[in-house]
């Protein structure tokens, strides 16, 4: 019996006693994020932002106290209340500047490994947000970025959404059609709001 408890004690891992702390830290998104990315579920870019990160800092020393109940394993735990709330400030892939998306990406690709993904998907990802990034059409359109972050967003949702029906496809596999799809969509938002302008000017 004594051996079975030792076995579910905790263990701390060692260190490298030569190494010192690197010159740079990892931002540390929030624990909302990474209860979300645990679980294999969609979660806004923001999240990965360096504003998101920051906001997740704040919102971990403000509420600190704050705790909540929740079934890990059919154990009843207790954690943050933060872990299971998602930021006010959240906002849509599409609503980002494509800076800040590209930004967000790098961090959230690297924290799927943090996550153990399988490799597969990760990889998947990884080639689609590089597809996205270097697509033709952002020289070609004037709304190139607004359709590449609309496309990022609907795309990778319903991704997941099949994932979770056993039904996935290959998210790096770029569908043109769709693209020029979303692509038309925009410009006829954009014709009609110019023509509602010049009408009603």
């Amino acid at each position: 019996e004594r051996v079975e408890v030792e076995k579910k004690k905790p263990k701390m891992n060692g260190f490298n006693n030569r190494a010192s702390v690197g010159d740079t830290l990892a931002p540390h998104p929030s624990q909302y994020m990474t209860q979300k990315l645990n679980n294999f579920e969609y979660i806004e870019l923001l999240y990965f932002s360096p504003d998101g990160c920051k906001e997740a800092l704040c919102t971990a020393c403000s509420v600190a106290d704050d705790f909540s109940l929740t079934r890990v394993n059919d154990q009843l735990t207790i954690r943050p209340a933060y872990a299971f709330k998602a930021s006010k400030a959240a906002i849509a892939d599409h609503d980002l500047p494509f800076s800040t998306f590209l930004c967000s990406k790098n961090l959230f690709l690297m924290q799927l490994s943090k996550a153990k993904w399988p490799q597969m998907h990760i990889d998947a990802l990884l080639l689609f947000f590089w597809h996205l990034e270097n697509h033709s059409i952002h020289n070609h359109s004037n709304l190139g970025d607004l359709v590449i972050l609309h496309y990022a967003l609907w795309v990778r949702q319903d991704w997941h959404d099949c994932l979770k029906q056993d039904e996935a496809f290959n998210i790096a596999i770029i569908n043109k059609i769709l693209l020029h799809s979303i692509n038309k969509e925009l410009w006829d938002k954009v014709h009609l709001q110019n023509f509602t302008t010049v009408c009603f000017s």
